[in-house]
């Protein structure tokens, strides 16, 4: 009995794309921030077709820097825009890459292209480290992102750079 209910989020006044599937169960689509596309496509050509096809690697999938190094070789823009597009690796948003970019000791305007291959291994290394304790925590709550209403994620409490400005460092105290 497949079928397909669209209803309207009472909470933040978004659509949720409900798919109720033969076995019983359902999928529940819900973007709240509404930057996500829902496109349904064949099983066996979904990942060659736009938009997935651009979309790079999540970083648990990734052992090898060179990744990084390669697809941000030709690229003079700062190393967080970098981290931002997602068709060189995937995952990674603003608050992230502000907390990779600190753990790994890298200011967010040094040049993608200027990098050492020391700072894309932290880069990968230190972006497996957050992501994994952010989705440990149910991620990061903050004042323009809620995922739900009486849902919290954790992971905020562990910012050390993001929304953080004019505030003292975590690690040296300035």
């Amino acid at each position: 009995h497949k079928y397909l209910d669209i209803v309207k989020n009472k909470f933040n006044n978004s659509k949720i794309w409900i798919f109720y599937l033969n076995d019983e169960t359902y999928l529940a689509y819900n973007d709240t921030r509404k930057f996500g596309i829902l496109k349904l496509c064949d099983s066996n050509t979904y990942l060659t077709e736009s938009p997935l096809k651009n979309v790079g690697p999540d970083p648990f999938m990734v052992d090898d820097y060179h990744l990084l190094k390669d697809g941000y070789k030709n690229k003079i823009i700062p190393i967080k825009t970098a981290l931002l597009d997602q068709s060189i690796i995937s995952g990674i948003g603003n608050i992230y890459a502000d907390e990779i970019l600190f753990k790994s000791k890298i200011h967010p305007l040094n040049k993608a292209n200027s990098l050492t291959d020391e700072n894309y291994k932290d880069i990968l290394n230190n972006a497996k480290i957050i992501l994994q304790k952010a989705i440990n925590e149910g991620g990061s709550t903050i004042k323009s992102y809620h995922p739900d209403k009486g849902v919290n994620g954790n992971f905020q409490v562990h910012l050390n750079v993001y929304g953080r400005k004019d505030e003292n460092c975590h690690e040296c105290n300035y």
